[in-house]
């Protein structure tokens, strides 16, 4: 696990505010049309499967072990990245990141 993930995994709900990160990473993949299985493999590290159940029903923050909110962390550090569906995007369709931008065929989710 990263020091990243791991100082996040430590922190006390309230200074976590990962409720709509599900939801926001549901948007954003429907918006973009990335597969939940990419997502789940590039992002998370996990299967298509395990993905939907993490984005269909979301345990509360405090019920979940360290392991448990790694997949929560990197959904918010997905969101946060103003290049993550950029890349997943290029690399769903298989063209270099730079290609994409170049023909204007992406433009950045906005921010909220």
């Amino acid at each position: 696990m990263s020091l990243c993930i791991y100082v996040f995994a430590s922190l006390p709900v309230q200074y976590v505010t990962l409720h709509l990160s599900p939801t926001q990473v549901k948007e954003q993949l429907s918006q973009y049309s990335i597969s939940q299985r990419l997502f789940g493999e590039s992002v998370l590290g996990l299967s298509q499967g395990s993905v939907s159940d993490l984005l269909a029903r979301p345990k509360p923050w405090h019920m979940l072990t360290q392991k448990g909110r790694e997949p929560f962390i990197r959904m918010k550090i997905f969101l946060e990245d103003d290049n993550a569906v950029h890349k997943l995007v290029a690399s769903q369709y298989k063209i270099a990141p730079e290609k994409l931008m170049r023909t204007g065929g992406y433009t950045a989710p906005p921010r909220k």
